[in-house]
């Protein structure tokens, strides 16, 4: 008997929640910010060797007295004239340094003013005399700041925050740094740096590399003077001020020192406890030990990011030490390893240009993932791949680009880029995959690196071992497919089974639009299972027309499992018999193959016994992911109670991520049935659950819920109540400006209006701001987002200027002139000048 099927194997659950939208529109303002404006890498003229950073911080009036001296080398014959990055500063003198044949040390060296521009951008150093090519020469910048508008950070009490502490921190990336000292700012640079902090004695500091001494002034002051002696590139220079308390560790002979907020020491332990564990799996999976010497990490006020890989000294949000209410919805393992892998690949091998960030983001998203593999098993390493997929797919489906490219930070640039490390491993092996890297990062130690300088020692270790007898390996294919052009193949199949002969005939084609994406070489397999034998076969599609392989099966089919374990990244179309999927999620081993046929399973999902084996799977599957999965799937149900049931299941579930799942599900189900008629009794059921919940993500996202549940007129009265709830990282007050943002309820108005301005992250401020996007006709709201046009975000900066030119107001004027005198961002100052010319027009 013969039989024929089609596959499709893909299944995109997408998910378009406000806060995804909310983060894209803020983020990506501050993430294209980052980086300059050169479209190819910027061409130096000179060789920074050594940078000494002196400066003198007053944390009250947030003001820094500065002296940087550089020792630089030309690259050009006729050296005569020199630029240096410098944004906003009041610069009191540059100065050469003349050395003088003397035994005296403290007359050896003596500094003469040289003529100079400054532009408040750049200075342009003129000399008076020719220097030769490679000839060393120092310069030195006086110079002061207050309060720079990006790069370094001052964090003080106010009105609004009374309980605030002094605090001052740095962020330097992409091309940040020169806001508070002048340097030479790209990445394709590297120096050996002196960070020297005088500053009250009331506080500590932190900086990059070795402490070589502290010095009590007589002023009442301190000096603290740090030295990284093995060189790194400008925007990993970092300080940081306040008052902490630090956990110190270690590994072998490598001290670990955590700096957390003060009273918090237990927390900063369990939240960093993992720390020297990290330290010592990238050291050993390298085959490198960690360079930096000491290692630091300090949770501040405000931070921008989530984290900050600086050489050594890593900075992280305060949200990465919390309380034992939060796992294991949020851990900040999973940031430190993060950043920690970036003093390997970030750090030690430095991107040359920022096209080439991904060498440094996709490298320590992967290496986080392989942190997780050896911590905490296999199948939590696959899920969190496969969410990347997930991820980097549906991001694919609104705007495709290569990681190759300069769009600042995307997704691309860490979760695909992790991907294509993790095919490039499934194909090399691992023992191979790790000599690659150990001989990338072993011959360009200290340097920038470009994408084929990884190509070539990736070529390497396979053609130039004379032990192996094999022809030569060329990846160059793979590089040129996954890095510099975009999309991800998508597969087509059809495959005929003889049941008289047990043969069976598999064809594979690749559909994507070949003008937006290549045609892929890259090997996918295909798991074929009997009921005698479960086999692995590599297919090569390198043709649209596609390939036909033939098989001699050991007996009856009984599954055919396209991309088994996810390995390579792909959207595969494939439509198998109801009896397949069920076998795939009843028999595999591997989570991620359950996951998918769960996923499978949709098509059927109004079967009696497929709602039956998805139930059992959802309450019994020993892995989380897989229970995580489930209640997506049952959204695609007509005729069931959906809600009801996943309520039901909801208290016998003990881990609170699964239990989130069924709150999203439910809440997606009512957006596809507006009509079911049992809502009050799951509202109600919702609520008895989230109020006093020890999960601040189960009550969060349950708002969440309610928002795609309650009649628009009823939304407030239920989630407004949780505005007074207090959460790690505001998840629950954001959460209940994103409901009432969708019940365009103006009750909500006075709720953005408060947190708009005492929201105690940028990003709940964000959301706040959004709200009040509906209501700009209120002169109320109009007098609260000029007040934001001081807030210390920059992307919160721009949008308010975007949403107040939907209705220009003469009472925005002054507080726009005010932001245009201070802001050097070019982008910015043009929207300002575009909004006063239309406040104008208007008068």
């Amino acid at each position: 008997m013969l039989t024929s099927c089609n596959f499709t194997l893909y299944s995109a659950m997408k998910k378009h929640y406000l806060f995804i939208l909310l983060l894209f529109v803020f983020t990506s303002v501050s993430y294209s910010q980052m980086f300059g404006n050169e479209p190819t890498e910027r061409e130096r003229t000179y060789d920074v060797e050594h940078i000494k950073i002196e400066v003198k911080l007053d944390l009250k009036n947030k003001t820094l007295d500065g002296i940087v001296t550089t020792e630089i080398r030309s690259a050009a014959d006729d050296f005569r004239s020199f630029k240096v990055d410098a944004v906003g500063m009041n610069v009191k003198s540059v100065k050469e340094c003349l050395y003088n044949h003397t035994d005296n040390p403290e007359l050896a060296e003596t500094y003469e003013d040289i003529p100079f521009e400054y532009d408040k951008k750049e200075i342009t150093v003129n000399l008076e005399h020719k220097v030769a090519k490679n000839f060393p020469f120092k310069y030195r910048v006086e110079y002061s700041i207050t309060d720079p508008e990006k790069g370094l950070y001052f964090i003080a009490p106010d009105s609004i925050f009374p309980n605030k502490r002094y605090e001052v921190w740095t962020q330097g990336e992409g091309e940040d740094n020169r806001y508070w000292f002048p340097c030479y700012d790209y990445p394709n640079d590297k120096a050996t740096t002196e960070v020297i902090i005088t500053t009250d004695v009331a506080y500590q500091t932190l900086s990059n590399g070795e402490l070589i001494m502290i010095i009590e002034n007589p002023d009442g002051t301190r000096t603290w003077h740090w030295s990284l002696s093995k060189p790194h590139s400008s925007y990993l220079v970092m300080l940081a001020v306040g008052n902490y308390d630090v956990v110190e560790d270690g590994w072998k002979d490598v001290p670990i020192f955590s700096y957390g907020p003060p009273g918090e020491l237990e927390n900063i332990k369990r939240c960093y406890g993992e720390t020297d564990d990290i330290i010592k799996f990238f050291s050993e999976y390298s085959n490198y030990k960690y360079p930096w010497g000491r290692f630091s990490q300090v949770a501040v006020q405000d931070f921008i990011y989530g984290g900050m890989e600086n050489t050594g000294a890593v900075v992280l949000f305060d949200g990465s030490v919390y309380d034992d209410r939060v796992p294991p919805d949020y851990n900040a393992t999973g940031l430190v390893a993060h950043e920690l892998a970036h003093m390997w690949w970030g750090d030690v091998v430095t991107c040359k240009n920022w096209n080439e960030i991904w060498l440094n983001e996709g490298f320590a998203t992967y290496f986080e993932a392989l942190y997780k593999e050896y911590s905490l098993g296999k199948d939590e390493f696959d899920y969190s791949i496969l969410k990347k997929s997930d991820e980097v797919l549906e991001v694919d489906s609104i705007k495709r680009m290569p990681i190759y490219t300069r769009h600042g930070l995307t997704t691309n640039t860490y979760s695909k880029g992790a991907l294509v490390l993790n095919m490039l491993r499934h194909q090399m092996g691992d023992e191979m995959f790790k000599k690659a890297l150990n001989n990338y990062i072993t011959k360009y130690e200290y340097q920038n690196v470009v994408t084929k300088n990884l190509l070539d020692e990736v070529n390497g270790i396979f053609n130039n071992n004379p032990e192996f007898d094999r022809k030569p390996v060329d990846f160059s294919y793979f590089f040129e497919e996954w890095i510099y052009k975009a999309g991800q193949p998508e597969f087509k199949g059809n495959y005929r089974f003889n049941y008289s002969t047990n043969e069976l005939s598999l064809n594979i084609l690749q559909i994507q639009n070949p003008k937006e994406s290549s045609v892929f070489q890259t090997p996918v397999e295909v798991e074929l299972v009997t009921e005698k034998s479960k086999k692995k076969y590599t297919i090569r599609t390198t043709t649209v027309r596609g390939i036909s392989n033939e098989y001699k099966l050991d007996g009856k089919l009984l599954n055919v499992n396209f991309n088994p374990g996810n390995s390579v990244l792909c959207k595969a179309y494939v439509t198998k018999p109801k009896e397949m999927w069920l076998y795939q999620l009843e028999k595999s081993e591997n989570a991620i193959d359950r996951i998918m046929a769960a996923r499978g399973l949709k098509d059927f999902i109004n079967d009696y016994d497929v709602i039956d084996r998805l139930s059992w799977y959802m309450r019994n599957d020993k892995f989380w992911g897989v229970r995580n999965e489930i209640p997506a799937v049952f959204t695609q149900l007509t005729d069931f109670d959906v809600p009801l049931m996943l309520m039901t299941d909801f208290d016998d579930e003990q881990d609170p991520r699964v239990k989130r799942s069924m709150l999203t599900a439910i809440g997606s189900y009512f957006v596809n049935n507006p009509d079911y008629k049992n809502r009050d009794t799951v509202i109600g059921l919702i609520m008895s659950r989230i109020k006093g919940n020890k999960s601040y993500y189960i009550t969060a996202d349950g708002i969440i819920a309610l928002s795609k549940i309650a009649d628009k007129d009823k939304l407030y009265d239920l989630v407004a109540p949780f505005i007074n709830e207090n959460s790690h990282n505001e998840i629950i007050r954001r959460s209940v400006i994103e409901a009432l943002i969708e019940s365009k309820d103006s009750r909500a108005v006075d709720i953005y209006k408060e947190y708009a301005i005492r929201g105690s992250t940028s990003r709940l401020r964000s959301y706040a701001i959004a709200g009040l996007e509906d209501f700009v006709d209120d002169a109320t709201v109009i007098d609260v987002l000029n007040k934001k046009l001081s807030d210390r975000s920059r992307g919160i900066r721009s949008r308010v200027v975007d949403i107040l030119s939907r209705a220009p107001s003469a009472s925005s004027k002054p507080y726009l002139e005010e932001l245009l005198k201070r802001t050097n961002d070019d982008d910015l100052s043009i929207k300002i000048k575009e909004l006063l010319s239309k406040i104008e027009k208007s008068l």
